[in-house]
Protein backbone atom coordinates (compact mmCIF):
# COMPACT_ATOMS: atom_id res chain seq x y z
CA UNK A 1 0.00 0.00 0.00
CA UNK A 2 1.07 3.55 -0.68
CA UNK A 3 0.04 6.36 1.60
CA UNK A 4 -0.16 10.04 0.80
CA UNK A 5 2.28 12.05 2.88
CA UNK A 6 1.37 15.57 3.92
CA UNK A 7 2.15 18.21 6.54
CA UNK A 8 0.44 16.16 9.26
CA UNK A 9 2.73 13.16 8.76
CA UNK A 10 5.96 14.93 7.80
CA UNK A 11 8.74 16.25 10.00
CA UNK A 12 11.94 18.26 9.55
CA UNK A 13 15.04 16.57 8.19
CA UNK A 14 18.38 17.96 9.33
CA UNK A 15 21.87 17.24 8.04
CA UNK A 16 24.12 15.78 10.74
CA UNK A 17 25.80 18.68 12.58
CA UNK A 18 29.24 17.07 12.18
CA UNK A 19 28.85 17.18 8.39
CA UNK A 20 26.88 20.45 8.27
CA UNK A 21 29.63 22.45 9.97
CA UNK A 22 31.95 21.62 7.04
CA UNK A 23 29.45 22.69 4.36
CA UNK A 24 29.69 26.11 2.73
CA UNK A 25 26.46 28.06 2.05
CA UNK A 26 26.27 27.01 -1.62
CA UNK A 27 26.79 23.39 -0.56
CA UNK A 28 23.95 23.61 1.97
CA UNK A 29 21.70 24.87 -0.83
CA UNK A 30 22.88 22.00 -3.03
CA UNK A 31 22.10 19.38 -0.40
CA UNK A 32 18.63 20.88 0.13
CA UNK A 33 18.02 20.94 -3.64
CA UNK A 34 19.12 17.32 -4.07
CA UNK A 35 17.02 16.19 -1.10
CA UNK A 36 13.90 17.86 -2.52
CA UNK A 37 14.50 16.31 -5.95
CA UNK A 38 15.21 12.82 -4.66
CA UNK A 39 12.22 12.84 -2.30
CA UNK A 40 9.88 14.19 -5.01
CA UNK A 41 8.96 17.40 -3.21
CA UNK A 42 10.31 19.72 -5.92
CA UNK A 43 8.12 20.25 -8.98
CA UNK A 44 9.35 21.10 -12.45
CA UNK A 45 8.77 24.70 -13.49
CA UNK A 46 7.83 23.58 -17.01
CA UNK A 47 5.64 20.52 -16.42
CA UNK A 48 4.65 20.97 -12.75
CA UNK A 49 5.47 17.28 -12.20
CA UNK A 50 7.55 16.11 -9.26
CA UNK A 51 11.24 15.49 -9.82
CA UNK A 52 12.42 12.01 -8.90
CA UNK A 53 16.15 12.63 -9.14
CA UNK A 54 18.72 15.22 -10.10
CA UNK A 55 21.98 15.75 -11.91
CA UNK A 56 24.82 17.38 -9.99
CA UNK A 57 27.38 18.98 -12.28
CA UNK A 58 29.61 22.02 -11.84
CA UNK A 59 33.25 23.06 -11.86
CA UNK A 60 35.89 21.09 -10.02
CA UNK A 61 36.56 21.96 -6.40
CA UNK A 62 33.12 23.14 -5.33
CA UNK A 63 32.39 20.21 -3.02
CA UNK A 64 30.04 17.98 -5.01
CA UNK A 65 31.39 14.86 -3.31
CA UNK A 66 30.77 16.29 0.16
CA UNK A 67 27.24 17.28 -0.85
CA UNK A 68 26.48 13.75 -2.06
CA UNK A 69 27.93 12.25 1.13
CA UNK A 70 25.79 14.62 3.22
CA UNK A 71 22.69 13.68 1.22
CA UNK A 72 23.29 9.93 1.44
CA UNK A 73 24.07 10.08 5.16
CA UNK A 74 20.94 12.14 5.80
CA UNK A 75 18.75 9.76 3.78
CA UNK A 76 20.17 6.75 5.61
CA UNK A 77 19.86 8.20 9.11
CA UNK A 78 16.58 10.14 8.93
CA UNK A 79 13.15 9.96 7.44
CA UNK A 80 11.01 12.96 6.53
CA UNK A 81 8.01 11.09 7.93
CA UNK A 82 7.02 10.84 11.57
CA UNK A 83 7.48 7.44 13.12
CA UNK A 84 4.26 5.53 13.47
CA UNK A 85 2.62 7.43 10.61
CA UNK A 86 1.25 5.24 7.80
Amino acid sequence: KFYRRDARTSCAVVVDPFIARHLRPHQRDGVAFMFECVMGTRASVHTNKAHTGCLLAHEMGLGKTLQVIALIWTLLKQSPFKRGAP
